[in-house]
């Protein structure tokens, strides 16, 4: 699971259709978690910029890596993301 969207880095410098991947979910309590979000080119390129992301987290809901990927979907920065 993954997401791609036309991103700009940190640095200000265009990345069309960056790959984004949750590559670790970390739960901090029983209501919100955090995960590091890998950006990078292409699916085997090397990542251009490694975010961390917290979010709201349900115990009872799916696993965390896809309420990560949910998430994040809801989130203006990854407005109009598209899975891939």
């Amino acid at each position: 699971m993954a997401l791609t969207k036309d991103m700009i880095s940190q640095n200000g410098l265009s990345a069309p259709g960056s790959y984004i991947k949750v590559k670790r979910v970390t739960i901090t309590d029983k209501t919100s978690a955090t995960c590091d979000v890998i950006f990078s080119i292409g699916v085997d390129a090397n990542p251009y910029q490694i975010d961390s992301k917290s979010f709201e987290y349900d115990l009872d809901g799916e696993n965390a890596i896809k309420q990560a990927y949910q998430a994040l979907k809801k989130m203006p920065e990854f407005e109009n993301a598209q899975d891939c």
